[in-house]
């Protein structure tokens, strides 16, 4: 399979008034969109991942809720094929913090807010594209 490593990442889902936050990646990052969050480092506690990539990404700090979504296909990195991407996905919920729809400067471009209905699906990547499904059924809330 080619596969040399396991890369653990967490995300978050923001849902707010049928709308969710998204981040934009720099194109040197192929400019995917997806759910704020990213790599769970050596030693780390997911849950402390899932808070400071959010923060670092949006501005925004948020508290986990509940598992949405847990990786089941085989997701590779498209910088690092070599690489196997596992995710979980989390509903937050904002806590504080101040929003940066600049982004960070380093890997998010933008952050954004869109409708749960028009996500921009050609754009994102595999393992964010399969939590999409349950989200659509959690947009009347």
């Amino acid at each position: 399979t080619g596969i040399q490593r396991f890369r653990p990442a967490i995300y978050g889902v923001l849902i707010q008034d049928g709308q969710v936050l998204l981040v934009r990646a720099p194109k040197t990052f192929l400019g995917v969109v997806g759910f704020p969050g990213g790599g769970i480092e050596p030693g780390e506690a997911p849950l402390d991942a899932l808070r400071r990539e959010f923060t670092e990404e949006t501005g925004l700090a948020v508290e986990p809720v509940r598992v949405l979504w847990a990786t089941n296909k085989l997701h590779r990195a498209r910088l690092n094929p070599t690489q196997q991407l596992l995710a979980t996905h989390w509903e937050v919920r904002l806590v504080g913090g101040t929003f940066r729809p600049e982004g960070n400067g380093d890997d998010v471009e933008t952050a954004f807010f869109c409708s749960l209905h028009t996500l921009p699906v050609d754009e994102m990547l595999g393992v964010d594209l399969e939590v999409v499904p349950l989200l659509l059924t959690l947009s009347g809330r």
